[in-house]
């Protein structure tokens, strides 16, 4: 899972049983006070992460296996390798 984003302000998660982040890119952008940052983050199997919200936009990418996503109450979504999705800022 490759997960990027724009965000007003960086906080690192903290490394949980079975989920492992990797920093790929943390760059300020042109638009003042901004900056993206791209991870990897790889789940164990059966691993999950607790329900929690960004201060900015993340895309999901599913780089193999699937994924179950939930948005805010939302239906779970299943993703696939090769697929997306964007996740609005604040959005748990």
């Amino acid at each position: 899972l490759v997960l990027s984003g724009a965000l007003a302000s960086h906080s690192t998660l903290a490394q949980s049983g079975g989920v492992q982040r990797t920093d790929l890119v943390h760059q300020g952008l042109s638009a003042n006070g901004y900056e993206t940052l791209q991870v990897r983050v790889d789940f164990d199997e059966k691993a999950f992460a607790p329900n929690h919200a960004h201060p900015g936009e993340e895309i999901a990418h599913v780089l193999k296996g699937t994924l179950e996503y939930r948005l805010d109450g939302k239906a779970p979504v299943t993703l696939q390798a090769g697929e997306s999705l964007f996740i609005p800022a604040g959005v748990a």
